[in-house]
């Protein structure tokens, strides 16, 4: 039996555990034609392969840590790979005999050296843990080679276990301190984007805000206290671990968005249910300020 589950995924050596799913697209761009005259295609070429892979993760922490630390030069959290762990998902085959996985270097992986992996949401619900969400873009360094190697001949790394998941725990708003919270979703349209080297079929280079656009951030919140006024202030949110046994642990992650433009989108009042309503966070960036900022203990 064949079967496979992704058993691990790092990035430059960091084992991000509690990931909650995974997608690799390739991304293919192929021609297929043939002479005048044929009937059916002859040939098939291959012009451009342009490989993305998105995850999300419950171990925010360990994520971050890995992007490294907020700045002015770094307005999202996002990694360049080291080019020489990179990026490797690692797909376990299941042991056909019982539970668990096969023994053994009988494992697929898929690994990248080079190129950028990057946020592009952090979202909460009342009730569950926040996830973070990356997507990563592998880039060859000559073109002609494939940034995206597999391999079927894996032994599968140490089993890690996530034992912490974030809860918002405070929100403040333009200076208003909000205690019933719904959902928080932030959001990153980072605007990377591979580019290439003329006539090769894989990406060498890939560039982001600045040079592809703006980046925008938006923060969305869903309030109870329909009384939450509008606003231009900072705006915060604090996330905590939550312990072993149902208590909150010591690590606290905490995002801030400079001078916040808080606008009222929506007010929702569903039968025999309380009201609620949606705000829109927009934030800038100034000679002193990201547009986003963040802080990990």
């Amino acid at each position: 039996m064949t079967a496979y589950g992704l058993q691990a995924l790092s990035l430059n050596g960091s084992a991000l555990v509690g990931v909650r799913g995974n997608v690799l697209q390739r991304q293919n761009k192929i021609d297929s034609d043939g002479a005048d005259g044929t009937m059916s295609e002859t040939y098939h070429t291959m012009l451009q392969r342009a490989s993305v892979a998105t995850w999300d993760t419950i171990a925010a922490k360990v994520m971050l840590t890995a992007c490294g630390a907020s700045s002015l030069t770094v307005p999202i959290p996002f990694a360049a790979l080291n080019g020489t762990t990179g990026a490797v998902l690692a797909y376990a085959l299941a042991n056909n005999q019982g539970p668990g996985y096969a023994a053994g270097s009988v494992h697929e992986t898929r690994t990248a050296l080079n190129g950028v992996a990057v946020m592009e949401s952090f979202k909460w619900t009342l009730g569950s843990f926040a996830t973070m969400g990356m997507k990563l873009y592998p880039i060859s360094l000559n073109g002609t080679s494939d940034p995206l190697t597999q391999t079927d001949t894996a032994a599968l790394p140490a089993q890690s276990f996530n034992q912490q998941g974030y809860t918002l725990t405070g929100l403040t708003l333009d200076g208003v301190s909000v205690i019933n919270c719904n959902s928080l979703s932030l959001n990153v349209d980072h605007k990377f984007d591979f580019d290439w080297l003329l006539g090769c079929p894989y990406p060498t280079a890939v560039t982001g805000g600045g040079p592809k656009g703006r980046i925008g951030i938006r923060l969305e919140a869903e309030v109870r206290d329909v009384s939450v006024p509008e606003g231009v202030g900072a705006v915060s949110a604090v996330f905590t671990a939550a312990a072993q046994g149902g208590t909150l642990g010591s690590s606290t992650i905490t995002w801030t968005l400079n001078a916040g433009w808080t606008l009222e989108d929506s007010v929702q009042s569903p039968l025999s249910s309380p009201s609620s309503k949606k705000l829109i966070i927009r934030p800038v960036a100034d000679s002193t300020h990201s547009a986003l900022s963040w802080a990990v203990t």
